[in-house]
């Protein structure tokens, strides 16, 4: 997964709260944002790089961060990256899949000419 999103968004919670836990942030942003409690394991599988937030949840984020232009811009960008990296993932996984699955039917059908 693309990285630079996860420490964008850990560079933006150092800043807007210098000196907070990432569980006291969390708690925080819980409050102000109204997600759960335990939103703070979430964040840091965010910040860890293991887990891209919804859109939605992002922009709940940012306006918890209180980010100005500038950073908005460049955690959308990080984040999109990050999204897009994430999707063709998915297509090198389901690519592989179906060459897995070729090889076993190749190996099937050589198998079966081989026992007839």
């Amino acid at each position: 997964m693309n990285n630079e999103f996860a420490s964008k968004l850990k560079e933006l919670r150092e800043k807007k709260f210098p000196g907070q836990s990432l569980r006291r942030v969390g708690e925080i942003l819980a409050s102000l944002a109204g997600l759960g409690d335990y939103f703070y394991t979430q964040l840091h599988k965010m910040e860890a790089g293991s887990l891209i937030p919804s859109p939605n949840l992002l922009l709940k984020i940012m306006q918890a961060y209180d980010t100005n232009d500038q950073e908005r811009k460049e955690i959308l960008v990080a984040y999109s990256t990050a999204v897009a990296s994430k999707e063709l993932d998915k297509v090198d996984e389901a690519t592989n899949e179906k060459n897995k699955d070729e090889a076993v039917h190749q190996l099937y059908r050589k198998v079966k000419k081989k026992n007839q």
